[in-house]
């Protein structure tokens, strides 16, 4: 998925953006939430302070940053919708969204790289699967109803959606 954002001009944050494992921070917050409840000696909370807030702050910027590349990929992704809003769609973004279906790319991944709506790739994936540049090979055995009857056997043969 990242490949995705990459070529499309979106930087992402993972887990090596922050300096420390998740479980160092959430030791952070206990440690922090002990002394405010317990209220020990002054020099003991100080000391406690002084160790973890930093690392809090610390965290805490980090999912700051992450809100601002999250907030600008939205604006982009909103603006690159409104960019291309009503205008036609090419061959060439056709054939992308049928490679795009078949590695079984989410809606969200599909819709971030052609910079559509996710409303404009269900639609476009209908319109083709209707007009039959999109089906599916099948072949293997079939048990269940047809015209109310009960039946089973083999199928082979090409799927495609009817008009």
């Amino acid at each position: 998925m990242t490949d995705i954002f990459e070529r499309n001009g979106i930087s992402t944050m993972t887990s090596n953006d922050f300096k420390q494992p998740k479980s160092y921070y959430q030791t952070v917050v206990n440690e922090l939430l002990k002394v405010v409840n317990e209220r020990p000696n002054l020099p003991k909370e100080l000391s406690t302070y002084r160790k973890y807030v930093p690392a809090l702050i610390e965290y805490c910027e980090t999912i700051d940053k992450l809100n601002v590349v999250l907030n600008k990929t939205i604006n982009r992704m909103e603006n690159d919708s409104e960019e291309k809003r009503y205008e036609r769609w090419t061959d060439e973004e056709d054939e992308l969204l049928i490679e795009m279906v078949c590695q079984n790319r989410s809606i969200l991944e599909i819709s971030t790289a052609m910079g559509r709506t996710a409303a404009s790739i269900k639609k476009r994936f209908s319109k083709l699967v209707g007009i039959q540049r999109i089906s599916q090979e099948v072949e293997g055995s079939f048990v269940g109803t047809l015209n109310g009857e009960c039946v089973n056997g083999q199928i082979s043969g090409v799927v495609t959606k009817n008009r």
